[in-house]
């Protein structure tokens, strides 16, 4: 069980049904994405400036000891071709870091529908 699983979070489903966890500073910078989304008086200045810099601290290598907890592999190649991120010839790890990155650009406002 990954230990952030146990921590009442309302994005933990994305996780679950993705097939793994992502290293925990990105489940927490989802959650509290996931909130801006919720308030009313939020911008998206608040959401572009979060989502941009944890995509970023995903290309910092320094972030690389911090692996994703892979829970169910078929899961997670299931939901790898629903965002259209390759798999082919790529370790599971760099698959799930992709899903992530793709989960995080959701919510950025250009992204978003109106």
């Amino acid at each position: 069980m990954y230990p952030l699983s146990a921590v009442p979070l309302e994005t933990c489903a994305i996780w679950d049904e993705s097939g793994f966890w992502p290293p925990g500073y990105l489940a927490l910078g989802v959650e509290l994405l996931h909130h801006l989304g919720m308030a009313e008086d939020a911008g998206d200045d608040a959401f572009r400036t979060l989502a941009y810099e944890m995509l970023a601290r995903m290309q910092d290598p320094c972030t690389s000891r911090e692996e994703c907890v892979i829970t169910d592999q078929e899961e997670m190649i299931r939901t790898a071709i629903a965002y259209g991120v390759p798999v082919a010839g790529r370790r599971l790890e760099d698959v799930a870091r992709a899903i992530a990155r793709a989960i995080i650009a959701d919510y950025l406002p250009d992204q978003r529908s109106p």
